[in-house]
């Protein structure tokens, strides 16, 4: 794959049409990757004036989302992205979104278009959620408390929910995770449980108002990384046990199987150290641990981000291979699908 990359996000349609994201070069210029499946081969597309992509969303309706950063032009040197699909190829679509905003997520289906990230201050940050109506994008009321921190993903269900994660800096918060959903018209703030330390949570998959799941880490007061994994039945998050431990869990989907498949980094390299990127999958009631294989043993490659191809049991992956490139430590743009 691209040399000097890391893809962020990908999103699947069905089996011959996925969308993946990233940035390249981060050393020197960043320039985006944005890449096509057709169902033989990716693709690649080339976009004027973007140095980064974080996010990317697609839908059966043929309506797809990508989000990012442009160049220099506000006092943090990088501009708010948005961008959909047209008839004529993708366009800029950023009216609405306030200068110094830093989009990480997006997530569209049916007439919904969420966009998530966050809004740095001096000494803090403040999440942002806007919502597409049509022409620009705009806060909707969301009924929750000012918190500080950001997003770092967000899903729209099939019945128009929406959950939204990300970490809180509120200092009145025991735990900093941060959870948001849409639910029958009205937003709601959710609280973590059995958590103590920090919290940061990096990804959420929505089936209904009354199934989700929100991964991510459990920064504990012992200075050890415990996986946390959320699942929502419709009424609280209940916290579930994993059979990792000192990991960071990225990324959360579910197949069309009802498995869901959950990828890790492994913080201290001590646990996994030869086996390569860990991915867990639960099914009937159990859940069981595998890995994407590392090809260099520089370091463990990492897979940031999950997709299931609807209609099936496949599960595309994206990140990066960390390896030597001569004299340096270089990302290698990964994508991968379990078989």
């Amino acid at each position: 794959m691209t040399a000097n990359a890391r893809y962020e996000d990908v999103a699947a349609v069905n089996s011959t049409l996925a969308w993946a994201v990233g940035s390249e070069g981060e050393t020197g210029a960043p320039r985006e990757v944005l890449i096509r499946w057709n169902g033989t081969a990716w693709r690649r597309t080339d976009l004027p004036g973007v140095i980064r992509l974080t996010g990317v969303s697609a839908d059966a309706t043929n309506r797809a989302w990508i989000v990012g950063q442009a160049g220099p032009g506000d006092p943090w040197g990088e501009s708010p992205y948005a961008g959909r699909l047209t008839a004529s190829g993708w366009a800029p679509a950023t009216n609405g979104i306030a200068p110094g905003a830093v989009p990480t997520a997006v997530a569209t289906r049916g007439s919904t278009t969420i966009l998530v990230g966050y809004r740095p201050a001096v000494y803090t940050a403040f999440p942002v959620l806007l919502q597409w109506n049509g022409s620009r994008w705009e806060s909707p009321p969301l009924n929750a408390p000012k918190n500080e921190g950001g997003f770092n993903d967000v899903a729209v269900a099939g019945d128009g929910s929406v959950f939204a994660v990300g970490a809180g800096n509120d200092t009145q918060s025991e735990s900093g995770g941060l959870i948001l959903s849409r639910r029958g018209g009205r937003w709601h703030t959710h609280r973590i449980v059995s958590a103590s330390g920090r919290v940061d949570l990096f990804g959420v998959w929505g089936g209904s108002a009354k199934e989700a799941w929100a991964v991510g880490v459990n920064h504990g007061n012992d200075y050890v990384d415990t996986p946390l994994v959320l699942r929502w039945d419709g009424t609280a998050w209940r916290r579930m046990s994993v059979p990792l431990k000192d990991v960071q869990l990225l990324s959360v989907t579910r197949d069309s199987t009802g498995a869901v498949w959950v990828s890790a980094r492994d913080r201290g390299q001590r646990d996994i150290p030869l086996l390569g990127a860990p991915v867990l999958r639960y099914a009937a009631g159990a859940w069981s641990v595998h890995y994407f294989p590392r090809t260099y043993p520089a370091r463990a490659p990492e897979l940031d981000d999950l997709a299931a191809v609807p209609g099936s049991s496949r599960v595309w992956g994206v990140g990066s291979q960390p390896r030597l490139h001569g004299s340096l430590l270089k990302n290698f743009g990964l994508v991968a699908v379990n078989r």
